[in-house]
């Protein structure tokens, strides 16, 4: 819908926080917590909106930080948009 409107989503990665846990188990996972600037640009005016995601991601491998990305893109999309997520009473 946003490419239909000539709107580009610009993220820029603004804090990272990553700390390692052990798991009962005996493994380690790894969290994550980023801060992320986004700006949505409008091709044909030059316009912009700057407006800010928060996400946390925790994963045993290597998927912490795209968790922590997704997390932060829903978060930062459904506030702006003020797209209802269907758990608020």
């Amino acid at each position: 819908e946003m490419s239909e409107r000539g709107l580009v989503l610009v993220p820029s990665e603004l804090n990272r926080v990553v700390s390692v846990i052990n798991t009962k188990s005996g493994g380690q996972q790894q969290i994550v917590s980023l801060e992320i600037e986004y700006t949505i640009y409008d091709a044909e005016t030059g316009e912009k909106i700057t407006f800010r995601g928060y996400g946390d991601g925790q994963d045993s491998g290597d998927k912490a930080v795209y968790k922590a990305k997704t997390g932060a893109l829903k978060y930062a999309l459904t506030n702006l948009f003020m797209i209802p997520t269907g758990d608020d009473p």
